[in-house]
């Protein structure tokens, strides 16, 4: 069973296919999720991974 949030475009699909809880310790890509997450308050996640 997928996520209902996951079929909303084809960003949403790639980044909960492929990234979305998939343990990672690569350093930069750390910091880039911690960015992402910092940068989101208020806005949509489909808006933030559109402009990544």
């Amino acid at each position: 069973m997928a996520c209902q949030w996951k079929n909303s475009s084809a960003e949403m699909i790639s980044y909960h296919d492929k990234e979305w809880g998939v343990p990672t310790h690569d350093d930069q890509k750390l910091f880039e999720y911690l960015l992402l997450e910092s940068m989101q308050a208020g806005l949509s996640w489909a808006l933030i991974l559109r402009k990544r």
